[in-house]
């Protein structure tokens, strides 16, 4: 796939055969090269500094390295460090008439994942392409759980390297039969592309367009109904979860017309959940839901209390429960508004009685006070679960998914959920059930920490099946 691969007389070859190549095949003048290709090889210049002719070593705890590169005489020592013959799966290039995107995919001893570096078109002059590398975009996606990526900086300044980040690509061949495309840079470097469909390439880009939705989310705007005509929400996070794991959701439910009034939770509001402990109530699982979870309820009837008529309650997971017991606790004037409450992998209910896992009640008690609360009368409940992993022994999704469902319903091999929430457990008594086939339960990795929670860009969660439910909250 790269020059490092192949020996000088390899390389002699190679450069006499895309020397005929492009004698061969001119390219149009400006040659439409929107579209995937994936990188073949290439074929880099003689380093004049080196007595190693052919080598494209570039040690990334190299002085000389890091010199070079900031000098734009040399790669990126960091793209190098996982893009060596050894490690590199694939080389896709995705280019847009305003960016490209380079997407490296690598295999680096723990660490499996990919690494997009991105460049903005900066002017085209027939068919030489000038763009700047930036920042923004540019990332490590590191595969992680429910085919989702922990998506990590890529650590070099490109804004401070001024015109050192900019290059430029000329397409000095072009073979429309075979899709065949051959550039060159400006470092000298000859590219090999073959036009090609890369579906593993746009998943990335869609999990890059996650952050930059994050990023570009203005959060001054939420709960702002001036202009946003459908019924308010008010949205229930997940345990050690915050509003803003939601912003995506959130500005897809906007984009819809729906206000949404998500209930703001902190890291020490979820650390007081600590002070249960030593209560006689948590070691007899006879918790009620406050005042353990009042801060919780509290800031419920916080959100509620903006909004003036009809709402209704988007939940998630423990959210589910805890938004029911608000409810039912809510005086008629506050409760008698809300038309619906949808919950998406929500646990319901408790351990089956009778199984191996019932004298353990994960909430201590407090699913099983709420649910010895009424549905509030009027109000459509709604319980949205997911099939997409059974539990198993292949792999850590069906591990991990086997664990979870066991101490929720006391089996775990080849029950379904959605890795976390097994179907069953979901089920809401009075309530009416919709079972989608693909969606996980979360796409971030909450965590007790003061550290925000990661990100799992490209894990589909029950959010990116908002058409499967969103009738439910109108």
């Amino acid at each position: 796939m790269q020059g490092a691969s192949f020996s000088a007389e390899e390389t002699q070859s190679l450069d006499t055969l895309v020397a005929d190549f492009i004698t061969s095949h001119p390219p149009p003048p400006s040659l439409d090269v929107n579209g995937e290709w994936q990188l073949n090889a290439i074929l880099k210049p003689q380093d004049s500094e080196s007595d190693a002719s052919f080598s494209n070593e570039v040690p990334f705890f190299s002085f000389e390295s890091w010199r070079k590169y900031l000098t734009s005489t040399g790669p990126s020592p960091v793209q190098a460090l996982v893009t060596s013959a050894t490690s590199v799966g694939y080389v896709t290039q995705i280019l847009t008439p305003e960016r490209f995107d380079n997407i490296v995919s690598f295999d680096k001893g723990p660490f499996k994942g990919n690494l997009i570096v991105r460049g903005m078109l900066e002017k085209r002059d027939k068919n030489k392409l000038t763009f700047r590398f930036v920042t923004p975009g540019s990332r490590f996606l590191i595969d992680a759980i429910w085919g989702g990526f922990v998506s990590l900086p890529y650590p070099v300044p490109f804004k401070l390297l001024g015109d050192k980040a900019l290059g430029w690509l000329d397409t000095i061949g072009y073979d429309e039969e075979t899709g065949v495309r051959v550039a060159r840079g400006n470092k000298g470097s000859t590219f090999i592309f073959r036009k090609t469909t890369d579906f593993e390439a746009r998943r990335l880009n869609e999990a890059i367009a996650y952050d930059e939705c994050v990023e570009a989310f203005d959060e001054t705007k939420i709960g702002d109904r001036s202009a946003l005509p459908e019924r308010p929400i008010v949205l229930c996070p997940a345990q050690f979860s915050t509003d803003k794991d939601y912003l995506p959701l959130i500005a897809d439910l906007n984009r819809r017309g729906h206000p949404v009034f998500p209930v703001k939770l902190t890291w020490l509001d979820w650390i007081s959940i600590v002070k249960s402990a030593f209560t006689s109530e948590y070691w007899s699982s006879t918790l009620p839901l406050n005042p353990a979870l009042d801060f919780y309820t509290s800031s419920v009837a916080r959100e509620v209390s903006k909004i003036d008529g009809d709402y209704s309650i988007l939940a998630h997971s423990i959210g589910g429960w805890v938004s029911r017991g608000y409810l039912s606790d809510a005086p008629p004037s506050v409760s008698g508004r809300c038309r619906s409450v949808v919950t998406l992998g929500t646990p319901h209910n408790p351990p089956p009685k009778g199984s191996v896992v019932s004298n353990f009640d994960q909430t201590r008690g407090l699913l099983e006070d709420v649910n010895k609360r009424k549905n509030v009368q009027g109000t459509k409940y709604v319980a949205v679960v997911s099939r997409r992993v059974k539990g198993g022994f292949k792999g850590i999704d069906e591990v991990l998914a086997m664990a979870s469902y066991f101490a929720l319903r006391g089996k775990g091999p080849d029950v379904e959920g959605d890795g976390i929430t097994d179907v069953e457990s979901g089920e809401l008594e009075g309530g009416t059930k919709i079972v989608l086939d693909d969606a996980c339960h979360l796409n971030f990795l909450p965590s007790p920490l003061p550290f925000g929670n990661l990100r799992l860009n490209g894990a589909r969660w029950y959010g990116d099946f908002l058409d499967e439910w969103i009738d439910e909250l109108r």
